[in-house]
C-alpha cells in the first residue's frame, strides 16, 4: 500500500465533515473551555445540579404551602 494516495482522519475529523457541529454549540464549547467550564470532573456537576435541584424544591413546596391552605371544599352547607 505503499505510494497510495489514501487519506487517512480520526474518528473526531470524520465526524466533523460528516455532520460539522452547529455553530451555537461551537460558540458554547468555546466559551466553556475560555471558563475553564470544560474542565469540571463529574462529582462537580452533580453537586451543582443537586444544588440547583434542592433550590427548585423548595421554591415548589413553599408555593405549594401558599396555595393549598384548605384543599378540601366545605361540604354542602358548612362555611370554611
Amino acid at each position: 500500500m505503499r505510494g497510495d494516495d489514501r487519506l487517512i482522519m480520526s474518528l473526531r475529523d470524520y465526524i466533523d465533515s460528516v455532520a460539522p457541529a452547529p455553530n451555537w454549540l461551537k460558540d458554547a464549547q468555546a466559551d466553556a473551555s475560555s471558563k475553564g467550564l470544560d474542565k469540571l470532573k463529574l462529582r462537580d456537576i452533580n453537586r451543582v445540579i443537586a444544588e440547583v435541584r434542592n433550590r427548585a424544591r423548595k421554591t415548589r413546596t413553599r408555593k405549594h404551602k401558599d396555595l393549598s391552605v384548605n384543599r378540601r371544599p366545605a361540604p354542602p352547607g358548612k362555611a370554611n
